[in-house]
């Protein structure tokens, strides 16, 4: 099965790792799954995407068209990654005009 890169691995069944209920999960074979990484919005050179079971505080990844990838804070709107403000400043202007949005969504894909 052919998998985007807006898929990741996260869990490995035969190791006995389960996944979070109410994950949305794809199966590869019998024993891999992985989660959904929704595109919450697109961009001409970029979109911006949301793990689902993801750590740290609220954050939403940003990936250019050419790989680069970045996080934002939600709150704060702090970019962690080589990608500079200026580059993305669509970007950030969208994330901050959806806040109470994305931190829905994290919420549902965080729990």
């Amino acid at each position: 099965m052919w998998l985007s890169d807006e898929t990741r691995t996260s869990a490995n069944c035969c190791r006995g790792e389960g996944h979070k209920p109410g994950i949305p999960l794809w199966r590869s074979n019998h024993c891999t799954t992985f989660d959904v990484m929704p595109i919450l919005r697109r961009f001409p050179a970029s979109r911006v995407l949301m793990y689902a079971g993801d750590h740290l505080l609220p954050h939403v990844h940003v990936k250019l068209r050419d790989g680069r990838e970045c996080t934002v804070d939600i709150a704060s709107l702090e970019i962690k990654g080589r990608i500079a403000p200026r580059e993305i400043k669509e970007e950030l202007d969208w994330i901050e005009s959806n806040r109470a949005f994305l931190l829905g969504e994290w919420r549902r894909y965080n729990p």
